[in-house]
């Protein structure tokens, strides 16, 4: 038995919320049919500041085979490198191997930039509509971490809109950009919703020229006000970071929190044209080959 902890990100600007949730596993579950168990973040290396002043405890109390959500304000905490540990009856105290990383917010900012500030690559075509709905479920089935309930599963995850659910493009597309911001409504996703969800749909929505990829959940519990700050945030918020280099058309993302509110939805929406596509051919190639592709479809 032990008490098993997943967060939502290990990466965060001070301010934004350390969300994670915790659950016994496997079972039986301790005697009593709830448990105290403490959570601590603690600094382990900054290059200002007092690491040792710098953390933050909480408490949670644990239901029988029921995971619980648990946030950590980062506010007060200065940049660095933290170590998330928790304890509980029969458990002992254990720390996570995965380092949590706290930003300032001109440090999350520079990194942002840097990253989405990468040249796309030309990414392998996509050329039917059944091909892109695959590409796209398989980036969610392998970024996905928030607990699934089983029947979400047994139905899949993605559904889709459009003319027709399969069937030829009007024209190849490069799966590089679709890469890109598939890969980060998931990493939101996984954010909000660690805690676990009610309920939950991602929605492809593909037209003649745009892509558009939408998460919406009712939660277990409803959102805090550090959370809808975090989401909403005009500056560092992930998804309207995405299109910091201008390089998506038509790029818009929205979204709507509301703070005591369990439902949340995430929306990017962007053109599909105008990107490289890497042509396959049987024949060999005189030009150079292009740079590698990284995992998220930016250049390496």
């Amino acid at each position: 038995m032990a008490l098993v902890t997943r967060i939502g990100k290990n990466a965060l600007w001070s301010g934004a919320p350390l969300r994670a949730m915790v659950k016994w596993e496997p079972l039986p579950f301790p005697k009593s049919d709830q448990s105290l168990v403490d959570l601590s973040l603690k600094c382990v290396a900054a290059e200002e500041g007092d690491v040792e002043k710098s953390q933050i405890s909480t408490s949670i109390t644990l239901e029988k085979a029921k995971p619980s959500q648990v946030e950590l304000p980062t506010d007060q905490l200065i940049p660095g490198v933290y170590e998330l540990s928790i304890a509980g009856p029969d458990a002992g105290k254990l720390s996570l191997p995965e380092p949590v990383w706290i930003f300032s917010r001109s440090q999350y900012l520079r990194l942002a930039h840097e990253r989405a500030g990468e040249e796309f690559v030309a990414g392998p075509p996509i050329e039917r509509i059944e091909h892109l709905k695959a590409f796209v479920e398989e980036l969610i089935r392998g970024r996905l971490r928030f607990p699934v309930p089983d029947q979400a599963r047994d139905r899949g995850l993605l559904s889709i809109f459009a003319a027709s659910p399969e069937g030829s493009l009007e024209r190849p597309i490069s799966s590089s950009p679709i890469q890109w911001t598939t890969e980060a409504i998931v990493e939101e996703a996984n954010y909000i919703a660690i805690g676990g969800v009610k309920s939950f749909d991602f929605r492809l929505e593909l037209t003649r020229d745009s892509f558009g990829l939408r998460f919406q959940a009712m939660l277990h519990e409803p959102l805090s006000l550090g959370t809808c700050k975090y989401l909403q945030d005009p500056e560092l918020s992930d998804l309207h970071l995405l299109n910091f280099k201008r390089d998506l058309k038509d790029f818009v993302a929205q979204i709507q929190a509301a703070p005591l509110n369990p439902q949340v939805e995430l929306n990017v929406k962007h053109a599909i044209e105008a990107h490289p596509v890497l042509r396959i051919s049987n024949s060999p190639d005189p030009r150079p080959a292009p740079r590698a592709m990284t995992a998220d479809g930016k250049s390496s």
